[in-house]
């Protein structure tokens, strides 16, 4: 029965992107809200990072949610369609919340490996770049609302320039003791 629904989902999935492609659309075609399958869309992200299994592997799933949301929220503005920034803006920020809450997880244990945690920052500060090149295109709540994901993203990348920080006293901890 799981196995019926993945294939169903991933089925309409893909007839979204066949259904949604317009050789005339200037804009990429990138399923957004107006599409009556992202709803579809949504629940297979879903089913992804609750099949990843592991804070770390949902980490994967997590950086290219955040990138789809930032294409997304540029696609919708290209299409004239602000009034659907407000749901992608929200959407963002749960995923941001999330990896967050992953980071988070994963560096109380003391797993967080600097590596991976080097690359989040990195996707981040460039989600962040493109979030303000955005920004600074638009106008009224549609530039409000870019302002505050950029808020909530400085936020989130400060959140692992802290766990960096307490991974590296660990580091220096442990070396002291050792001595």
């Amino acid at each position: 029965m799981q196995r019926t629904k993945a294939v169903l989902s991933l089925i309409i999935f893909l007839t979204g992107f066949a259904v949604g492609f317009d050789i005339r659309d200037p804009v990429p075609s990138i399923l957004t809200p107006e599409s009556p399958l992202y709803a579809s869309k949504l629940v297979e992200e879903e089913r992804e990072v609750n099949s990843a299994g592991t804070p770390l592997k949902r980490l994967a799933v997590y950086d290219r949610l955040i990138i789809f949301r930032i294409n997304e929220i540029d696609a919708v503005l290209k299409k004239g369609k602000p009034a659907y920034l407000n749901c992608l803006c929200m959407s963002y920020y749960r995923t941001l919340s999330r990896n967050n809450a992953d980071l988070q997880e994963i560096y109380a244990v003391g797993k967080l490996p600097k590596e991976r945690a080097l690359e989040i920052r990195k996707n981040l500060i460039n989600g962040r770049k493109r979030l303000a090149a955005i920004e600074n295109n638009s106008v009224g709540e549609a530039r409000a609302l870019l302002k505050c994901a950029i808020e909530r993203t400085d936020k989130a990348i400060a959140s692992i320039d802290s766990m960096m920080k307490g991974i590296e006293i660990e580091k220096m901890k442990i070396k002291y003791t050792l001595s």
